[in-house]
C-alpha cells in the first residue's frame, strides 16, 4: 500500500520546484551520444523508460562542456555549443511529457581522465603524478586563465540548459572530478587563493555557483554532487568536508548529493563488498555537524524499505538511486501498486552498468545484468504469443528462472524442474552474507516470482532425458535446458585427497570441514572471493595463480567488474591474503601444495586445506540427447558457457520471450 512508505512516496519540493515523491534518479552514463555528443534516440528511449517509471526527479547523466580537457568518456553527452541544444530540449521534453516528472542535468568536467578520451594530461589544481590501480596518471595544474575559463564554460552550459527546459543543472563536485580535485589535499597543492584553508579550496565551487547564479538567475535550482569523505589516507575527510558544506550553506543551492571515495580505492561505485546504503553515515554526520542544506544520498540504496528508514529517520532529505532504477525503474509504479516485492533488485555485480575495465575503456554502453530490458527500450520489446505452449524449463537458476517469467508472462504453461532449490548455483554464490549477500535479494525476488505467477509450476525432481522423451508427467511443445555447469576437475597427483575442495565445497555444505591455514589455487573470481572470504574469518589464507606477469597482483580477477576488481585487490591486501603470483598448481600433497614458478622450480607451501578453483564445464548432455528429437529445444546459460549471472538472466529472458 502506498501508506506503507508515506516518506518516500509523499510529495516535497527541491530548490522551490514540487516533486510527486522523494526519489531521485542519480547520473549514471549510458555511452548513447554520439562521437559530437549530440543527443541520439537512444538517449530519448533510454530516458522515457526511466520517465515512466513515475522517480520524482531524473537528474541526467553527466554532460561535458568544452573540447579541450573536459570530456570523460566517448558516448557522452555535450552541452558545448549551439548544435547541442536542440537534442537537449528534445530529451526535456520527453522527460516532462510524464506527468509531474522534473529534470535536472548534470555539468562535469572529469579532471581526472582515465577513459577512453584521455588524449591530453588530466587537468587539476596541482602538477601531480600518482599510481592508481596499478599505473601512473599525471596531472597538470591549471594556469589562473584556465580556471576563469571553467566558471566562465560551467555557467554557460548551465544557461544552455535552462533554455533547452531543464527543471536545474548538478554541478559534479565529487567521484574525483575536478571540483572534487580541488578540494581533495591529495591533489590540491596549491598556494594562491584556490589552495591551502578549505575555504580556499571550495573556492572555485562557489566561483561557479556565482556565475551560475549570474547567468541563469537566482531562482534556477542548482545541487551539487558532493563528496563526503574520500577514505583515502591524506585525503578530503568527513570533518572537512562539514566544514566546507556549511560554507556552501550560504549560497542557498537546492541540495547536496552525497557520495563518497575516490578512483584509487573505487568506493564511488559500492559493491557487494561494501555495506548497503554506504553512504549513509555521511549525510548522517553532515545533519549532525549542522549542515543546513538538503541532503541526497545516493549509494546502494537497494530496497524501499531501505530507502524509507533514511528518509523517517531523518538522515538524508532525499533518496538518489543509480543503479538500482537500472535494475528496475518502476520502482514508483511498483510501490504505489502495492508490490515492492516484485521490484527487481540491484546485485551491485556491476556486470552491466560498468562492465570489466577493458569494457569500460570500450564505451561499451549501459546495461544491466539483471534486467535485459535496461537500455534496450524499443530495441527489445515482449512478443506476443503466437500459440499457447506446454514448456518445460529443467533448471532453477537464474537463467531457468527468468525465462519461466517471460514465458509465463506472454501467457504459455510453464512447468520448471529443480531437483535442489530454486536459484541453483546461486545459492552457494550468496555463500557469505558479508561479501555476496545481495544475491541473496536476487533469489528471493525469482522465487517470488515463480510463487505468486499462475501458470508457473514449479517440480521438485531430477529430470532426464527419458522422462521428457517418454511424456513425463506432461507432453510438453517446448524443452529449454538450463542445466547450468559443474566446477572443472583438475588432473593433477593429489587431486582426490580429502584435504582438497572445489570452488563449490567451500561456499556449500562442506565449507566448515576447511582448516585454519588455507590455501586457494586460482586467480579468478571464486578464488578471489573464496580467499577474501576464508581471511575474514580470522585464518591465514594463500591465494596461488599463475598470473603476475604483467601487472602483479592487478591480474587477479580482472575478468570481474572495474570497480569490484578494484574492491577485491584492495580487500586481498587490507584481510592479509598472502599471493603467490606466477605459480603453477603442480601437486596436492597431505600438507599443501607443489607450485612450479615462472623459472620452472618447484617448490612447496604448507596449508591444512587446498580449495581449487578451476573453472567450470557446461552441463549439456540433456540438451545432446534432445537436440534431434524434438521440435524445440534451447539450451542456455551455463550449460552454454560458463558465465556471469547477467549472460544468464539475459539469454533466459531471450529464449522465454522466442517461444
Amino acid at each position: 500500500m502506498i501508506t506503507d512508505f508515506p516518506y518516500l512516496l509523499g510529495r516535497t519540493t527541491i530548490g522551490g520546484i514540487d516533486l510527486m515523491n522523494h526519489l531521485v534518479s542519480a547520473p549514471i552514463g549510458t555511452a548513447n551520444a554520439d562521437p559530437e555528443g549530440h543527443v541520439t534516440q537512444r538517449n530519448i528511449d533510454y530516458y522515457k523508460a526511466l520517465a515512466a517509471g513515475g522517480t520524482g526527479l531524473i537528474i541526467v547523466e553527466s554532460s561535458y562542456f568544452d573540447n579541450v580537457a573536459c570530456k570523460g568518456e566517448d558516448g557522452q553527452i555535450g552541452c558545448v555549443d549551439g548544435s547541442h541544444t536542440p537534442g537537449l530540449a528534445l530529451l526535456a521534453k520527453t522527460i516532462h511529457d510524464y506527468y509531474g516528472i522534473k529534470c535536472f542535468i548534470q555539468l562535469t568536467h572529469e579532471g581526472q581522465q582515465i577513459s577512453l578520451v584521455d588524449r591530453l594530461p588530466s587537468w587539476g589544481p596541482s602538477d601531480l603524478t600518482l599510481d592508481i590501480n596499478g599505473g601512473t596518471i599525471d596531472f597538470v595544474g591549471m594556469t589562473k586563465e584556465q580556471i576563469d575559463q571553467v566558471v566562465e564554460d560551467f555557467a554557460t552550459a548551465a544557461w544552455r540548459a535552462k533554455i533547452a527546459g531543464f527543471d536545474g543543472v548538478e554541478i559534479h563536485s565529487s567521484g574525483g572530478h575536478l571540483l572534487n580535485m580541488f578540494l581533495s589535499p591529495t591533489f590540491n597543492k596549491r598556494q594562491d587563493e584556490f589552495g591551502g584553508s578549505i575555504e580556499n579550496r571550495v573556492r572555485l565551487l562557489t566561483q561557479i555557483i556565482d556565475a551560475v547564479r549570474a547567468r541563469c538567475g537566482k531562482d534556477f535550482p542548482l545541487c551539487i554532487r558532493w563528496c563526503g569523505d574520500e577514505y583515502d589516507e591524506g585525503g578530503l575527510h568527513i570533518d572537512e568536508s562539514i566544514e566546507a558544506a556549511k560554507i556552501i550553506d550560504g549560497y542557498k543551492v537546492a541540495a547536496l548529493s552525497v557520495t563518497g571515495g575516490s578512483l584509487s580505492n573505487g568506493i564511488p561505485t559500492p559493491t557487494m563488498f561494501d555495506e548497503l546504503a554506504t553512504f549513509r553515515s555521511l549525510t548522517r554526520a553532515m545533519k549532525q555537524g549542522g549542515v543546513k542544506t538538503p541532503l541526497m544520498v545516493a549509494g546502494s540504496i537497494t530496497s524501499p524499505e531501505l530507502a524509507e528508514d533514511i528518509l523517517a529517520s531523518g538522515d538524508a532529505d532525499f533518496i538518489a538511486l543509480g543503479r538500482p532504477l537500472l535494475a528496475d525503474p518502476n520502482w514508483i509504479k511498483k510501490l504505489r501498486a502495492g508490490a515492492p516485492e516484485d521490484i527487481v533488485p540491484c546485485i551491485r555485480c556491476g556486470h552491466g552498468c560498468v562492465g570489466t575495465y577493458e569494457e569500460y575503456l570500450a564505451s561499451k554502453g549501459l546495461n544491466c545484468a539483471v534486467n535485459p530490458l535496461c537500455n534496450y527500450t524499443g530495441h527489445r520489446q515482449i512478443n506476443t504469443m503466437d500459440k499457447k505452449k506446454k514448456v518445460a524449463i529443467i533448471g532453477g537458476g537464474p537463467g531457468g528462472m527468468e525465462c519461466a517469467r517471460v514465458a509465463a508472462l506472454r501467457g504459455h504453461d510453464v512447468t520448471l524442474y529443480e531437483r535442489r532449490k530454486l536459484g541453483g548455483v546461486l545459492n552457494e554464490a550468496a555463500f557469505d552474507t558479508k561479501i555476496k549477500g545481495d544475491i541473496q535479494f536476487l533469489i528471493d525476488y525469482y522465487v517470488a516470482q515463480m510463487e505468486k505467477t499462475d501458470n508457473i509450476r514449479i517440480v521438485d525432481r531430477d529430470v532426464t532425458a527419458s522422462y521428457l522423451l517418454e511424456g513425463g508427467d506432461v507432453e510438453y511443445d517446448a524443452v529449454v535446458c538450463a542445466t547450468g555447469a559443474h566446477p572443472r576437475k583438475l588432473r593433477i597427483p593429489g587431486i582426490d585427497k580429502p584435504n582438497v575442495f572445489t570452488e563449490l565445497d567451500a561456499t556449500g555444505p562442506r565449507a566448515e570441514e576447511i582448516g585454519q591455514n588455507v590455501i586457494v589455487c586460482g586467480g579468478g573470481i571464486s578464488a578471489a572471493e573464496v580467499a577474501i572470504s576464508q581471511a575474514m574469518k580470522g585464518k591465514n589464507v594463500i591465494l596461488t595463480t599463475r598470473r603476475g606477469a604483467k601487472m602483479m597482483q592487478w591480474e587477479i580477477a580482472s575478468d570481474d567488474s572495474a570497480p569490484t576488481w578494484q574492491r577485491i585487490v584492495n580487500l586481498l591486501d587490507s584481510t592479509g591474503v598472502e599471493l603467490e603470483l606466477m605459480a603453477v598448481l603442480k601437486e596436492i600433497t597431505d600438507t599443501g601444495v607443489i607450485l612450479t614458478d615462472i623459472s620452472g622450480d618447484d617448490y612447496s607451501v604448507e596449508g591444512d586445506s587446498v580449495v581449487v578453483c578451476s573453472g567450470w564445464e557446461s552441463e549439456d548432455a540433456i540438451y545432446r540427447l534432445l537436440y534431434l528429437r524434438m521440435d524445440e529445444v534451447y539450451l542456455i546459460g551455463d550449460a552454454v558457457k560458463p558465465g556471469k549471472i547477467g549472460d544468464a538472466v539475459h539469454a533466459g529472458w531471450s529464449v522465454g520471450n522466442q517461444i
